[in-house]
């Protein structure tokens, strides 16, 4: 927890974002939860692998990053149709060392960022972290189960058994609702929360039922085991499943986000 007495999130952006891109892009949520969250900014270890125009055509930022690799770009030469992914272990390296200097309470992850913190959280049982305490919760917006079977291994052999809250959207045509339920039933599932917006593949404006599930979701966090029930009931009251039940609200459509797969 930070000095302040809020609790401290890793922000992991999304793929050909960057940490100062994704920080602007949850303005929203950085402002609407600034008496509750600090929030500290980490960036991927690799260029992005944009292809030229298509990059172009999709409104990508320059110095967009990536939190692997690929040795190969699907059958449509797209990344997110890739199948084979490389470089995990610096990306692993990077985020172990941010949650060394930074010792958060809980990791805050976009698309592929949601999807390299379910990684993280699989692995870091197995890393030594010295004096520093483990992250104790996740937020993990519009993530995914990998397509290379070597990285969804990782997933389902250790079945991440952290708190989480999976955020993801109806409409969300570039992370399909299905793909990020793939992702949800590799965790344990008493530690699975669920929220779900009408929107596309965006981090939902922090106002409203999404707002009052995040402060639902963090407040059960500070409970102690005795109370599961009641954070349960609190969290459905506001709009979150504290559970594998899953809330369905609205949300107006916003700018969408490039998404490597």
């Amino acid at each position: 927890m930070a000095a302040s007495g809020k609790l401290k999130l890793l922000c992991l952006h999304g793929y050909l974002q960057n940490s100062e891109v994704f920080k602007s892009r949850i303005g929203s949520m950085r402002k609407g939860m600034k008496s509750r969250l600090e929030f500290e900014f980490v960036q991927a270890p690799y260029e992005a692998q944009a292809l030229g125009s298509a990059a172009e055509e999709q409104g990508v930022e320059q110095g967009g990053r990536s939190w692997w690799q690929w040795t190969d770009v699907g059958p449509e030469g797209r990344p997110s149709r890739a199948a084979h992914y490389t470089g995990w272990e610096a990306a692993l390296d990077v985020l172990v060392a941010a949650i060394k200097e930074h010792r958060p309470d809980g990791i805050l992850g976009f698309s592929q960022g949601a999807t390299a913190t379910a990684l993280l959280l699989a692995c870091l049982p197995k890393v030594d972290l010295g004096d520093v305490p483990h992250p104790k919760f996740a937020i993990m917006v519009a993530g995914f189960l990998p397509r290379d079977p070597s990285y969804a291994r990782i997933l389902t052999s250790a079945r991440p058994a952290v708190r989480s809250l999976f955020v993801y959207g109806t409409n969300d045509a570039l992370v399909p609702p299905e793909r990020t339920q793939q992702l949800i039933d590799t965790f344990e599932p008493s530690c699975v929360n669920t929220y779900v917006h009408g929107g596309a593949h965006l981090v939902p404006t922090c106002s409203g039922e999404f707002k009052q599930a995040l402060v639902a979701f963090l407040d059960a966090q500070t409970r102690t085991t005795g109370d599961t029930a009641a954070a349960a009931a609190a969290g459905k009251a506001a709009g979150v499943a504290l559970g594998p039940d899953k809330v369905l609200a609205e949300e107006q459509p916003q700018e969408v986000q490039v998404v490597a797969a």
